[in-house]
């Protein structure tokens, strides 16, 4: 059973009145979503809070008694940018970090941004209710419309993903060392490589249905890069596949024989952090005349 956060609850501002401006209501919401960032996961802010918050997303929306559509396209936009706002701290936090250390962090830091967002989207039920699912019906709008909760995972998939994949792909990189060092699965190492991967499915949203997930993340930030690099070696190429830290040819060749005697013997590879889809492609890519 979920507790009660023990963080202080903030004291001010006061909770506007439903006719205050849209100012004076995002300003007591912004503290309020500051507040719920920093609620360790597992934990639940009270109930009470939780319905002050509700109910000033409710009152900023619905000044007249009923959903004002302008208001509501400026509420999402304010939280679109607190989020972009808030993904810069993250970032700079995994900046100068490799390896075990930077999957470590952003474990940690995915935990803890996720739990946060899943408690905003149920803050902002109204706004998604009746605001973004009319937008995303009307499909009128240049840009693709999201539940609040999909909106701060767009900023993620963007910001921290993409961005690091940009600059110099240190997260692919620290997962497919991982994955060749630790084939069984059987260590820490291979649970942060499990929470690192699924926090890629879950990143993967269709561009029509936001609420819908692909493996289009999972695929460019890991499995197309791990499956290059093991092919290398096949090949006896001692090239590296994603950059100059990335995997030696002489650890994925063991990999590789590893893998082959698990295929050779009808078992799967037993690697929860594995979809599916990348078993097939290797056990293709072993099979083939290339491989011996």
């Amino acid at each position: 059973m979920a507790s009660t956060s023990s963080n202080p609850l903030p004291t001010e501002p006061s909770m506007p009145k439903r006719n205050a401006s849209f100012e004076e209501h995002w300003n007591f919401h912004k503290t309020g979503i500051d507040y719920v960032m920093g609620v360790e996961p597992g934990s639940k802010i009270p109930s009470s809070y939780f319905t002050r918050l509700y109910t000033t997303v409710y009152n900023c929306l619905t000044p007249m008694g009923v959903m004002d559509r302008d208001l509501g396209e400026r509420l999402y936009a304010e939280l679109a940018r607190y989020f972009a706002r808030h993904i810069v701290s993250i970032k700079l936090k995994l900046s100068n970090l490799q390896g075990t250390d930077l999957l470590r962090t952003y474990v940690l830091e995915w935990v803890q941004f996720t739990f946060s967002s899943n408690y905003l989207n149920q803050v902002s039920m109204y706004l998604n209710r009746c605001w973004v699912k009319a937008e995303q019906d009307r499909g009128s709008s240049k840009e693709i419309v999201y539940q609040v909760h999909a909106l701060a995972l767009v900023q993620w998939r963007e910001n921290i993903v993409r961005a690091i994949h940009e600059d110099d792909q240190r997260l692919t990189t620290a997962i497919i060392e991982l994955v060749i060092q630790h084939p069984s699965n059987e260590s820490a190492e291979g649970l942060l490589v499990t929470k690192v991967l699924d926090s890629f499915v879950a990143l993967g949203f269709r561009e029509t249905l936001a609420e819908k997930v692909n493996l289009r993340v999972y695929k460019k930030h890991f499995e197309e890069p791990f499956l290059e690099a093991l092919g290398l070696a096949l090949r006896g190429s001692s090239s590296s596949a994603t950059s100059s830290q990335s995997i030696t040819s002489e650890l994925a060749s063991k990999y590789l024989e590893w893998a082959k005697a698990r295929f050779e013997n009808d078992e799967s590879l037993g690697q929860s952090y594995l979809h599916p889809s990348t078993e097939k492609h290797l056990e293709l890519a072993l099979r083939s005349p290339v491989a011996g």
